[in-house]
């Protein structure tokens, strides 16, 4: 991008402009070397957790529901609501991913 700017001659562009002409000569210069110099950031799909069965995933999310729900009150009552979806959350997803790996042993 530097090599490509510094080989446009800019004293004979941008002589006898106006200020605004010359910002527009430059804007236009400038979204012209961002659109053939910079790559597009490719979109990818968030990967599916295919080892988390769909009733492990609704426990993280309450879970997660549950720890803003105490970080934002405070409440040692909501703490230990938060806790014991914790200890819910993770026994789910060590039984998913258990049958999961046992599905894969036996294809």
């Amino acid at each position: 991008m530097r090599e490509y700017l510094a080989k446009i001659d800019w004293n004979n562009t941008l002589k006898n402009k106006t200020a605004t002409g010359c910002w527009n000569i430059l804007k236009n210069e400038i979204d012209c070397v961002v659109d053939k110099f910079v790559p597009l950031k490719k979109q990818g799909k968030r990967s599916k957790k295919k080892h988390l069965s769909k009733e492990a995933i609704r426990k993280i999310k309450y879970k997660q529901m549950m720890w803003k729900r105490h970080r934002h009150t405070g409440c040692e009552e909501h703490y230990s609501i938060y806790k014991e979806a914790l200890n819910q959350a993770t026994a789910e997803i060590r039984n998913s991913k258990r049958s999961y790996e046992q599905k894969i042993l036996l294809m």
